[in-house]
């Protein structure tokens, strides 16, 4: 079993590199840059936040933090990701969440 989960990630699938040749070809994180994401991160959640109207509770139910996490996320991430639109409205948040 191990040596067949070696393989998957060793062996190229059909035209596309191996998981391990990807995986050894990434970007290194930087201190300096992960660094300023936690910092964008935590103005993003500043922000959803407020939008959703949450900023003032002292603790939120899993369901809203998981709703603030993933949003604040998907804003933070770095601009060489594949950008989505990420306006700001309730009710884009509760029709993502509800999908």
């Amino acid at each position: 079993m191990e040596r067949a989960a070696f393989l998957s990630n060793e062996l190229p699938r059909r035209a596309a590199p191996s998981p391990q040749a990807r995986w050894d070809a990434r970007a290194v994180i930087t201190p300096e840059a992960r660094a300023a994401f936690l910092e964008t991160l935590q103005e993003e959640r500043v922000k959803v936040l407020e939008e959703l109207g949450l900023a003032g509770k002292p603790e939120l139910p899993t369901r809203e933090q998981r709703q603030v996490e993933r949003h604040s996320i998907r804003r933070a991430r770095p601009s060489q990701l594949p950008e989505k639109d990420n306006s700001s409205t309730t009710e884009k948040f509760q029709k993502a969440d509800t999908e």
